[in-house]
């Protein structure tokens, strides 16, 4: 085990950081046309099963896919799109909470609302319209059950912001951390849409 005194150096050492992510949302009461696309695609709800998910995604990157034990884990729903058979497009849409690997923080969400993320396009079929066509058919599909969509995008990333705005989505705040000496203060910002979020600002140790 480390003694306090490296881990107090070790904390010493690490380099100040700011890290955060936009945050952006949309009122799924509002009405959801739907996006054009350029070819004619299936959409798929997969059933939560791991083997199964596992098989329709099997050609994404290993990152799009290293983490589908926890996600069906969580009760997440797995939405493709299939073109002549083959999966073309993945996306992910989690309730109750979801997890940020860049921020390394748990969200809590509210019984109406959700989040969706992890959408991969694969690259001979970008540029189609494949993204906002899929997802505006799938917001549709829930927004009898759903109000309030969430997402979060990394800084600059100006095609996922085209795309939000495309299907209606409004910036709302950023959630990061700043770190110094191993302490981060977290912070999040959203303009109340997260209502079941209670730690919106707290320091951690790391």
């Amino acid at each position: 085990m480390q003694s306090s005194l490296q881990k107090i150096i070790n904390r010493l050492s690490r380099k100040p950081s700011l890290k955060y992510l936009q945050v952006w949302q949309r009122n799924l009461k509002e009405n959801i046309p739907p996006l054009p696309c350029d070819i004619q695609y299936d959409v798929v709800l997969l059933p939560q099963d791991e083997e199964v998910i596992e098989k329709r995604v099997a050609n994404l990157p290993h990152i799009h896919r290293n983490d589908i034990p926890d996600r069906v884990a969580a009760k997440h729903k797995c939405y493709i799109a299939t073109y002549e058979g083959e999966t073309i497009y993945a996306a992910w849409s989690g309730v109750g909470h979801f997890y940020s690997y860049l921020l390394d923080r748990k969200f809590k969400l509210a019984n109406d609302e959700i989040y969706f993320y992890g959408a991969y396009t694969f690259p001979e079929y970008r540029n189609l319209g494949i993204h906002t066509s899929v997802l505006s058919r799938v917001f549709q599909k829930i927004s009898g059950t759903y109000k309030t969509l969430i997402g979060f995008i990394e800084p600059y990333n100006k095609p996922a912001v085209k795309a939000a705005k495309k299907l209606s989505f409004e910036y709302s705040g950023r959630s990061g951390f700043v770190e110094i000496f191993g302490i981060r203060y977290y912070f999040h910002h959203d303009k109340g849409i997260l209502t079941d979020l209670s730690d919106r600002q707290y320091f951690r140790k790391v």
